[in-house]
């Protein structure tokens, strides 16, 4: 019976390389695009091999018959609420399945505490750690207001230029810039991966633009209008967290970045304008942009006041030594 099981399975084997040979040699002939041919073999590949590992065969992750992989890109700077920040958000995603996060540090080297930090992070969760420091006449000082300068504007691009020299065009799955201090439903992620061929998939994000929520009105999946107090004209009136695109989006328009010097509360719409996406592509999501699934929540920032009086008081401060 061994013997017979191992000659069937190496027989399956065969049969699904040949088959895959086939779509090679007679779609190609067929097909005009050759992008849109290998998007579409990639697919049919991807069933085969899910035929193949359920009959014991190893599979490797980004082939694997889980859903298909998103990209988290996700800028973050030292700061002392940074590990706190960075750990909550770490404790959300692992509960979410064929997940790619890349973190790029605002530094000119890669920090001790985010690598750590990363050694940490489950298994389940793929990591990328990049780095790459804002020139400083892009930085905010410490006394500006959030909005005076964009952030991660360097980062983000950075997170899209990696994708584009590790991946073949054919790979599937979806990018989502994701902020380091933000809160997220889980249920998210499951709206990410209803997004279709050349959509950008919309919802509403809480406690932004001065707003219980900020995004997109829709009705049955389309939008109708867009719910905002800020510039309602702009091409996609929406925060950083209220969309997210197909991987193949980025590998059709390879040029496409973020600019640093954009009209305020544009960096998403020029970014998803040089993706050659528009209005009409918007799909919208999270029952139907009634669920609030996303919060552009902030972390307060702390005062150290105490540390100093103490200093002053007793010649004593806390251990620098102790990570927080």
């Amino acid at each position: 019976m061994g013997f017979r099981r191992v000659s069937y399975l190496k027989v399956y084997a065969i049969f699904c390389t040949l088959f895959i040979l086939y779509l090679l040699t007679s779609e190609w002939e067929n097909e005009g695009s050759i992008l849109k041919h290998n998007r579409k073999l990639h697919k049919e590949i991807k069933k085969l091999k899910k035929g193949c590992t359920s009959r014991g065969y190893s599979r490797d992750y980004q082939d694997s018959d889980e859903a298909d992989p998103i990209y988290l890109i996700t800028p973050t700077y030292a700061r002392l609420t940074q590990k706190a920040d960075m750990t909550r958000l770490m404790y959300t995603l692992m509960h979410v399945e064929n997940l790619h996060w890349i973190i790029i540090e605002d530094h000119e080297e890669k920090t001790e505490l985010i690598i750590k930090f990363i050694e940490r992070i489950p298994t389940n969760i793929q990591v990328t750690h990049l780095n790459m420091k804002t020139p400083s006449m892009d930085k905010l000082a410490s006394d500006d207001p959030n909005w005076l300068k964009p952030r991660g504007v360097q980062q983000r691009n950075a997170g899209l230029e990696f994708l584009l020299e590790h991946f073949e065009e054919n790979t599937e799955g979806y990018i989502y810039f994701l902020d380091d201090d933000n809160t997220y439903d889980i249920r998210i992620f499951d709206e990410i991966r209803k997004i279709e061929e050349n959509q950008v998939g919309v919802w509403p994000v809480g406690i932004v633009g001065k707003l219980r929520y900020e995004g997109p009105v829709c009705s049955n999946g389309e939008v109708t209008s867009w719910f905002t107090a800020w510039k309602p004209d702009r091409p996609f009136p929406l925060d950083m967290a209220g969309f997210s695109f197909r991987l193949e989006n980025l590998f059709d328009a390879p040029e496409a970045r973020f600019k640093q010097r954009v009209p305020r509360g544009y960096q998403e719409s020029h970014i998803l304008t040089e993706l050659g996406l528009d209005r009409t592509n918007a799909v919208g999501l999270a029952n139907d942009c009634r669920d609030i699934l996303v919060w552009h929540t902030r972390t307060e920032k702390p005062r150290m006041d105490a540390e100093e009086k103490l200093m002053k008081a007793t010649g004593a401060a806390s251990d620098l030594s102790i990570e927080v």
